[in-house]
């Protein structure tokens, strides 16, 4: 029997330097619009319809800190959930 390849998640993802500045740069534009709402991080997760909660909190940690590369449709939710644009978070 063959072993089963892994398949890659998204922060396993090898990126470019300007890749890994987009994120950093998306992470910095969420944490500021949290903080304008002064909201904690568990407070904007209550607002965030996710899949899964129970890694909430690391999920957006990473989020913020530019470590995770977003799905569109997680973009979508937290600029709800933040009361902006999406285009906000993501030109900056």
């Amino acid at each position: 029997m063959t072993p089963r390849k892994k398949n890659p998640r998204k922060h396993d993802e090898v990126l470019s330097k300007k890749d890994r500045e987009v994120l950093v740069l998306f992470g910095t534009q969420v944490r500021t619009a949290r903080q304008k709402l002064a909201l904690t991080q568990g407070e904007l997760l209550e607002r965030v319809p996710l899949k899964s909660t129970g890694h909430a909190q690391a999920w957006l940690s990473r989020v913020e800190s530019g470590q995770f590369n977003v799905s569109l449709i997680d973009i979508v939710k937290l600029a709800r959930a933040l009361e902006t644009p999406v285009y906000a978070l993501v030109v900056g």
